[in-house]
């Protein structure tokens, strides 16, 4: 959990990995020399070459495919979410960290896998799909019903997305989403605090 501290900054845009050897293609060439009717081989560096089929679709995300510590945890490239009616995608600028990831981590909350964990988070708003109108590309928002915010992008239903004002940064915004709903309805539903009143917040 100490590699991904509360509010930590989104992941840098993919870039083409190399791999060992071990993996499924190797890289080589063999050139012919136009004297000569045998073939001259030229072997290029022994490494895998390992691209997304469309670069231009794909993100880096954090892919649990089995259930255990921080060790099963893994930076991938993953297919770009897409909006459907009501949704938007959203860039995200920092992400909130909560027990419930470690929780579905370690499987005490079973995932369907492999699954990208995160729900809170904060950023811009990149896509919208057909039926949203409250929202438009650009726009800074927060939720903590986002799917996968442990990745570049996200997506939620355009209505659980809040507009940021100007003077709340992404790291705040991300930050105070589930802490902030909770002491709302912890203070005006499970009991709604009166003048004179005494709580402990801790």
């Amino acid at each position: 959990q100490s590699r991904f501290g509360a509010n930590e900054r989104a992941l840098v845009r993919p870039e083409s990995t190399l791999t060992p050897k071990s993996s499924s293609r190797t890289a080589r060439s063999v050139r012919r020399d136009s004297t000569s009717t045998s073939p001259q081989p030229t072997i290029e560096p022994d490494f895998a070459v390992h691209e997304p089929a469309n670069p231009h679709d794909t993100m880096k995300a954090i892919r649990v495919h089995a259930v255990g510590g921080p060790e099963v945890m893994h930076l991938e490239d993953a297919l770009d979410p897409t909006p459907g009616p009501g949704e938007a995608v959203v860039r995200m600028e920092a992400t909130g960290v909560n027990f419930i990831e470690v929780y579905q981590r370690k499987g005490l909350y079973r995932m369907p896998l492999p699954f990208t964990p995160g729900a809170e988070g904060a950023g811009a708003v990149v896509a919208v799909g057909d039926g949203v109108t409250q929202l438009r590309v650009g726009d800074r928002v927060a939720s903590e019903t986002l799917t996968g915010t442990y990745a570049e992008l996200a997506k939620a239903r355009a209505e659980r997305l809040v507009r940021l004002p100007d003077g709340v940064g992404s790291r705040l915004a991300a930050a105070v989403m589930l802490q902030g709903i909770t002491a709302h309805y912890l203070a005006t539903s499970t009991y709604p605090l009166h003048r004179g009143d005494r709580c402990l917040i801790h």
